[in-house]
C-alpha cells in the first residue's frame, strides 16, 4: 500500500511537471507572438511614416519652379506608382502629384521636380529614380536641342551620336541591367529592340510625337516628354491626368478674361473677349493639333494684351 501511494505521488508529480511545462510553452509562445505582432505593428508604423515623409517632401520642395534631391530611407524599400496613389511595400496613400518614375527598389531616391507649363505655369511634375541608366541617341537634326536640354546630374543620362551606337557594345556594356534608350532620329538603329532589358521611347520633335515601346502618343512640352522619358510605364495615364489639370487651369483663365473684359474698354476689351473664347475651345481641346494651335494663339493673345497695356492672361 505504502508503495502504491509512492508511485501515485510520483505520478501526479509528473502530470504537475507536464502541465507546468505545457503552461510554460503557452506563455513563451503569446510572449513571441506578442513580440512578432509588435514588430509588425513597427514595421507598419514605419512603412507608413517612411511614405508619409515622402510625401511631404515632394509637396515641399514643389514650391520651387525646378529643384532635385536625393532622399534617404531608413531600409531598402519597395516603392510603385499608379495614376492616383503612392505605395511604399504593402502600404498605398493617395496623391494627385504628377510623378513620372518607374518601380524602385531602393533605400535613395533621387527627386527632380519642374513646373509644367502650357503657355500658362499649370502644376510641377515630378521624375524619380534610383540608379536606372538613361541613354539619349541624337542625330545632326537633334543635336542641338539634346545639347540645350538640361537634366540634373543626379540622373544617369548619357547622350550620345547616333554613329556612335552600337547595341552589342551596349549589351556587354549593360549586363543585363535595365536602362531606357531614348532616340531622337528619324528611325531606329539596328538591333535597339534587341536588348531584352531596354525601355524604347522614340521622339519626334517636330511633331511632338513620341513612341513608348512601341506605343505611339504625344508630348505637351519638355516637361511630359521628360515624364515619358523617366516614366513610360504610367505615361498615358499621367498624360490624361495632366490634361485634366490643363482643362482645368484653362477654364478658370477663361472665366478671370471674362470678367476682366466686363470692367475694361476699347481695344482691352475686345482682347479680352478674344481670349476668353480661345480659353474656352483650349479647356476642352484633347487632339495634339488643337492644343499646340491654342496654345500658339493664347501666346500671341498674350502679347498683344501686355502691348496695348491690358490686364494679361498669365
Amino acid at each position: 500500500m505504502w508503495v502504491y501511494n509512492v508511485n501515485n505521488k510520483g505520478f501526479e508529480l509528473s502530470l504537475k511537471a507536464i502541465f507546468t511545462m505545457i503552461a510554460g510553452a503557452v506563455i513563451l509562445l503569446f510572449f513571441i507572438q506578442f513580440a512578432f505582432d509588435q514588430q509588425t505593428v513597427q514595421e507598419k508604423v514605419q512603412t507608413r511614416t517612411s511614405l508619409a515623409d515622402l510625401d511631404d517632401q515632394l509637396d515641399a520642395f514643389a514650391i520651387s519652379s525646378s529643384h532635385t534631391q536625393t532622399l534617404s530611407f531608413p531600409q531598402q524599400v519597395s516603392l510603385s506608382f499608379s495614376c492616383k496613389e503612392l505605395q511604399l511595400e504593402d502600404y498605398a496613400r493617395s496623391d494627385e502629384k504628377l510623378i513620372f518614375a518607374e518601380p524602385l527598389e531602393t533605400d535613395k531616391l533621387k527627386a527632380w521636380t519642374q513646373r509644367w507649363e502650357f503657355p500658362f505655369p499649370i502644376a510641377n511634375v515630378f521624375y524619380l529614380a534610383a540608379g536606372q541608366r538613361y541613354v539619349f541617341v541624337y542625330d545632326q537634326n537633334s543635336f542641338t536641342y539634346i545639347r540645350d536640354l538640361l537634366i540634373p546630374d543626379l540622373f544617369s543620362v548619357q547622350k550620345q551620336d547616333l554613329r556612335n551606337f552600337n547595341a552589342e557594345r551596349l549589351r556587354a556594356e549593360l549586363n543585363e541591367n535595365p536602362v531606357t534608350l531614348v532616340f531622337f532620329t528619324s528611325a531606329l538603329p539596328q538591333g535597339a529592340t534587341a536588348l531584352p532589358q531596354a525601355q524604347i521611347v522614340s521622339v519626334d520633335l517636330l511633331q511632338h510625337t513620341l513612341s513608348i515601346n512601341g506605343q505611339r502618343t504625344f508630348y505637351l512640352g519638355d516637361a511630359l516628354l521628360l515624364g515619358a522619358i523617366f516614366g513610360p510605364t504610367m505615361y498615358a495615364c499621367m498624360q490624361e491626368k495632366a490634361l485634366a489639370r490643363l482643362h482645368a487651369l484653362s477654364t478658370l483663365h477663361a472665366q478671370r478674361a471674362s470678367l476682366l473684359g466686363l470692367k475694361a474698354i476699347g481695344t482691352c476689351k475686345n482682347f479680352l473677349f478674344a481670349a476668353q473664347q480661345t480659353l474656352a475651345l483650349f479647356s476642352h481641346a484633347t487632339t495634339k493639333e488643337e492644343l499646340y494651335l491654342l496654345q500658339e494663339k493664347i501666346i500671341q493673345q498674350n502679347i498683344d494684351l501686355e502691348k496695348h497695356g491690358c490686364p494679361t492672361i498669365y
